[in-house]
């Protein structure tokens, strides 16, 4: 069944939005084995005051041009909810209290909302484990994860059925021991709702703290990683989590060379055989580095990684001859490179073609000061399928 809707305010896109309501026509526009793209992103910097956190969409994102509310996907997530990670549909959240002075940095309060069925599950507060408070989203990193990452990963009992609506979610926290950093693994999922907390074997020499470039994992087969700064060794590393019945984090030294700018974020991206690839934007200019991992075997050789394959990233309002604007990297998720100028404005990158998209809506940033963002893919038939039935979505 297709419903054609009006022009009426505060309802669907605009003009001529249509309802859809008919799996057919949805499977038709996106079939059984199609892969999730990116939908858009969150901004966790954004003003204090504001209320749950807006989706900015992405160019052609199936969800249409204008910026939504994340209460008009989720209702009953509390106000100033600030994202942390997303996986599929899922969102992990932070709970900020309405008043600054309340806000204990011993404790942080989270929830999973689950964009598919508009849902929000409030977690037990988790209590300080290191000698670092939630001051900031430096001092930790999180993913949250569904039943197929865990079922990939071997659940061991934790294994969920596999049309529960599961979802783990994943904190790891980083703190000083005498001469040690010293990370902590907190755990919590819908077969065990209360965090278990592992200190990790491995640990960093020093005292200098560093910070995770991005709070959000890149997750694949039953594996999550994170890119670590270590600001006293002045290199970065690679934080790997086998995730699992007994959780199990490694690092992993990346050779100097390969990030000599430390003033320009870089960031993870997983290829389509499972290995990782480190995305940099040079220091001038918009030509991108990309430095791909030689083979899964070899994770643990800091060496085997090829020679950088650079892309010229397309700026859509300059001419070839022209200077370009130094761009930073926001992001990245199926493909597409979130990017910002020196001017604040945000834009999508092809990685394939270096090709450019201003995104129409982009937030309000000072320049030179990235933004964080918060990726989100989504499994557009699931999603749709999902909200059949309610007035909230629309086929554009």
């Amino acid at each position: 069944m297709v419903k054609e809707k009006g022009n009426e305010k505060g309802k669907g896109a605009g003009s001529g939005a249509i309802l859809v309501a008919d799996r057919t026509l949805l499977r038709r526009r996106w079939p059984e084995d199609a892969c999730p793209s990116l939908a858009g992103f969150f901004i966790k910097n954004r003003a204090r005051d504001q209320e749950a956190k807006v989706l900015v969409p992405t160019p052609r994102s199936p969800l249409g041009r204008r910026c939504r509310s994340l209460h008009s996907f989720v209702p009953t997530v509390p106000d100033r909810a600030v994202p942390l990670a997303s996986r599929r549909g899922l969102l992990l959240v932070r709970l900020i209290p309405p008043h600054e002075a309340d806000l204990d940095q011993t404790v942080l309060r989270l929830a999973v909302c689950n964009l598919l069925l508009g849902t929000c599950h409030q977690l037990p507060p988790l209590m300080r484990t290191t000698s670092v408070g939630y001051r900031d989203y430096g001092c930790y990193c999180c993913a949250v994860l569904s039943g197929d990452d865990c079922r990939s990963g071997g659940g061991g009992p934790e294994q969920p059925p596999g049309n529960s609506p599961f979802h783990k979610a994943l904190i790891i926290t980083a703190g000083h021991e005498g001469q040690w950093t010293m990370f902590d693994i907190h755990t919590l999922s819908t077969v065990k709702p209360s965090w278990s907390t592992t200190r990790s074997h491995q640990s960093m020499w020093g005292n200098t703290l560093g910070s995770f470039c991005q709070t959000d994992a890149v997750v694949c087969h039953g594996v999550a990683y994170w890119l670590f700064r270590d600001d006293k060794e002045q290199c970065f590393r690679i934080v790997k989590l086998m995730i699992g019945q007994h959780d199990y984090l490694t690092f992993m030294w990346l050779p100097a060379e390969m990030l000599p700018d430390r003033d320009h974020r870089p960031c993870l991206r997983l290829n389509s055989d499972g290995t990782l690839s480190v995305l940099q934007m040079q220091e001038t200019g918009s030509q991108l580095q990309i430095w791909r991992q030689e083979g899964q075997e070899s994770f643990y050789d800091s060496s085997r990684w090829l020679h950088p394959q650079t892309i010229e990233l397309i700026q859509p309002w300059k001419k070839t001859t022209q200077v370009k604007d130094t761009l930073s990297i926001l992001g990245e998720k199926c493909g597409k490179l979130l990017v910002m100028d020196g001017r604040g404005r945000v834009y999508t990158a092809d990685l394939e073609t270096g090709a450019m998209k201003e995104v129409a809506d982009g937030p309000y940033a000072r320049p030179n000061s990235p933004l964080d963002a918060v990726l989100l893919e989504m499994d557009w038939p699931a999603f749709f399928v999902s909200r059949l039935g309610t007035d909230r979505y629309s086929y554009p």
